[in-house]
């Protein structure tokens, strides 16, 4: 039972190590582009720099054609939510993209869909898509009933090798943990 237990605190001592080493790679205090994108995957229409950080990046108000959006990053996802009725027009591009503004942020390794309220329709994993330094969604032809719709994107990192190394120190722990218990 003990070898069990101490296997187990070894375990444990992975997994922590490993999170908080992998989970430092992100947005957070980083400068990201927000790009809106209307009506194609060329034309820009409207562009802001934010450094991501506490509190909401874009707030309500904060985009001159869409005053009803809210866009709030944090380190691994971005929120967006709604105070009134929106439908996003079907045009072939009503998106936005959200990039690395100074090639600082580790290279993106993938993007999904998250939490998201039950008033907002129309949006699928085939709406985003990613490259090594930004993601897009495309939210064409999608809608939000009302106040307090939301949905999130999440978006994961390639852990920086300084994180990496960590997470491999801790595993090179094991052992010598369990040479001192015997």
């Amino acid at each position: 039972m003990k070898l069990f237990n101490a296997y187990l605190a070894a375990l444990a001592a992975i997994f922590i190590c490993a999170d908080g080493a992998i989970s430092q790679a992100g947005w957070l205090g980083e400068t990201v582009t927000v790009d809106w994108y209307v009506p194609d995957n060329a034309t820009v229409l409207e562009t802001q720099n934010v450094v991501v950080g506490a509190g909401i990046e874009v707030p309500l108000g904060g985009l001159l054609n869409a005053s009803i959006l809210a866009i709030d990053l944090s380190d691994t996802e971005v929120q967006f939510s709604v105070s009134s009725l929106a439908i996003f027009s079907a045009v072939p591009v009503n998106g936005f993209k959200f990039s690395d503004a100074f090639n600082t942020i580790p290279d993106i390794s993938g993007v999904s869909l998250g939490v998201m309220s039950g008033g907002v329709t129309g949006l699928t994993i085939s709406d985003l898509s990613f490259d090594a330094n930004s993601i897009f969604a495309n939210f064409e032809g999608v809608s939000a009933a009302g106040p307090g719709d939301f949905w999130t994107l999440k978006v994961e990192f390639v852990p920086e090798p300084s994180a990496i190394a960590l997470a491999l120190s801790c595993l090179a722990a094991v052992p010598l943990f369990r040479r001192r218990k015997r």
